[in-house]
């Protein structure tokens, strides 16, 4: 099949009478909808890269002529479909982003438990909030793996029985899923938990005095 053409103009205030600068792009069939989205938008991201790239101010006149590889699509562009799906994608990577500032911070407050059993609670508090938003991007290995740091967390307050049921539940699920990655997560935090585990003996332990 033909490559197409297809000629495109944000909606401005621009007189048809104004002499536009070209903008010449190529992309494929299935991906016009996104692109003709972007380019629509003068405040887009794309758009204003674009410019920049020419050398062509924000208030100039442009028109993108893109040349279609593979023919210009039979169906219907559908645009109010892409705004949702462009608004969905925000939406998981703004969740991402936030799961992964949270595991950083509990990181830290983990850390500091370790030294004061008065952050537990934040460990504990931030582990849920990871939870929360892992469920939300249905990830399964995330979730786990959140899991995962709610059992350190427990074990940081001495519950240990509880840690432990909880790391071998998510080592289960490993072996199912086959995730080496989550594998490695509970073999590390079943490791850490013994640590604490046994210096909470060594704490606690005190050896009979000795009649003389």
């Amino acid at each position: 099949m033909s490559d197409g053409l297809v000629y495109v103009s944000p909606s401005t205030s621009f007189s048809s009478e104004e002499t536009k600068r070209e903008i010449r792009l190529k992309c494929l069939s299935s991906l016009l909808t996104p692109l003709l989205y972007h380019l629509q938008n003068e405040d887009s991201t794309l758009s204003m890269r674009l410019r920049r790239q020419r050398s062509i101010d924000y208030d100039e006149p442009v028109i993108y002529r893109i040349r279609v590889k593979g023919g210009t699509p039979i169906e219907p562009m559908v645009m109010s479909w892409e705004r949702r799906i462009h608004s969905l994608l925000l939406k998981y990577l703004d969740l991402e982003k936030a799961l992964w500032t949270l595991s950083t911070l509990g990181g830290a407050y983990s850390a500091l438990a370790d030294y004061d059993k008065v952050h537990t609670a934040r460990v504990r508090d931030i582990s849920l909030y990871q939870l929360a938003i892992a469920r939300e991007l249905g990830d399964p290995v995330t979730e786990a793996r959140c899991c995962l740091y709610l059992a350190l967390s427990e074990a940081q307050k001495g519950e240990m029985d509880r840690a432990k049921s909880v790391v071998r539940r998510i080592i289960r699920i490993g072996e199912a899923v086959q995730s080496p990655v989550l594998m490695a997560s509970s073999r590390g935090i079943y490791a850490k938990i013994r640590s604490i585990e046994k210096e909470i003996r060594e704490r606690t332990y005190q050896p009979a005095s000795r009649n003389r």
